[in-house]
């Protein structure tokens, strides 16, 4: 059995583990702390730690490190906000009695807590006198869908709101929140409510704006369902609204592969589509939709096509878009692009040698 070599005459010891290493150096050398770039690296490296020991609600070892670290300045600004999103109480009260190692204003933390919906925070800070002095509060509260805290800010008269409260509640789903904004506030909402409920497929919440606000919504609100995937929400939007969509609408279908609602939009809206629609489906690598396009539409497509599907390695939709299509011919491409990949042509000619 070989014996451990011995650690020859100019190798570094080895490396303690840095807490050890900072712990040493700040008890047995105070007056390293007079050389910059040496309390630079140490305060860097105590910041991790700090990160760690909050992230974890590891209120013990913050207490060990403001007792025996000796250091020129704590910041917990960041590590405050960790604090607040993982609702760790005492970590959090302990930062806020050390209020002068704080740099991020104390205002903008009711926001961080409302938009957790964490009451029990939220009630420390009220407790510290850490007051909202904007409208965040509530609309933060108000997009993540959290109605107590919203009931318990609009209680306590800490915070309004603004018209992105109900935009975002709508965006994300929340109708119990957007009906209580509704209700008890006169902020209201602006086309973006019905424009974003629509995009991300909220019928209910879509509906009930139609019937009970007066803004109304645009175009955007049938492109995006329709970009989407959300049938249903562009067919009632197409009875039940004037807004109508545009030729994105059937553009974003096809890019993201929604060969259904491509399809309806043929039949049932004037408005079509542009090249985009193959370009982009051929870069998505939606064979599919592109043969569904070349057989039924007439706006075709660009060399963008070609390229983006070499550029995602859709050989699929390469080798249809050069055999069916006199705009794409490959080998035509290649020789005008060398810097684009050699080895598409490689891989066709080696599975398909007869479309060649």
């Amino acid at each position: 059995m070989k014996t451990p070599s011995k650690r020859r005459k100019h190798e570094p010891p080895p490396q303690l583990p840095p807490l050890t290493c900072v712990r040493v150096v700040c008890r047995e050398r105070p007056s390293i702390l007079g050389i910059a770039h040496v309390v630079a690296a140490l305060d860097a490296f105590l910041d991790w730690v700090v990160a760690a020991a909050v992230n974890g609600g590891h209120l013990d070892i913050l207490l060990w490190l403001f007792k025996n670290m000796r250091r020129t300045q704590w910041t917990f600004s960041a590590d405050l906000r960790v604090a607040i999103d993982r609702g760790h109480l005492d970590v959090i009260e302990w930062m806020l009695c050390h209020k002068r190692t704080l740099v991020r204003p104390l205002d903008l933390l009711m926001g961080e807590a409302a938009h957790c919906g964490n009451l029990d925070v939220m009630r420390l800070l009220h407790q510290y006198q850490v007051k909202e002095h904007t409208a965040t509060a509530v609309d933060r509260a108000a997009s993540s869908g959290h109605l107590d805290a919203i009931n318990w800010l609009h209680a306590n008269k800490l915070s309004g709101c603004t018209r992105s409260a109900m935009d975002s509640a709508s965006k994300n789903g929340f109708l119990v929140v957007v009906q209580w904004l509704h209700e008890n506030r006169s902020e209201g909402c602006s086309r973006d409510a019905m424009d974003w409920a629509a995009g991300r497929g909220h019928m209910e919440v879509l509906q009930w704006l139609a019937a009970n606000r007066t803004e109304g919504c645009s175009s955007s609100a049938m492109d995006d369902a329709a970009g989407n995937g959300h049938l249903d929400i562009v067919k009632w939007l197409h009875i039940n609204r004037t807004e109508g969509c545009t030729a994105d609408a059937m553009d974003q279908a096809a890019k993201n592969g929604h060969l259904e609602v491509v399809e309806w939009l043929h039949v049932n809206r004037t408005e079509g589509c542009t090249v985009n629609a193959m370009n982009l489906a051929a870069k998505g690598g939606h064979l599919e939709v592109v043969q569904w396009l070349h057989a039924n539409r007439t706006e075709g497509c660009t060399r963008r096509a070609l390229g983006g599907a070499m550029d995602e390695g859709n050989f699929d939709v390469v080798f249809f878009l050069h055999r069916e299509r006199e705009d794409c011919d490959v080998v035509h491409f290649l020789r005008d692009t060398p810097a684009k990949r050699w080895e598409v042509l490689n891989w066709i000619y080696c599975h398909y040698p007869p479309g060649l």
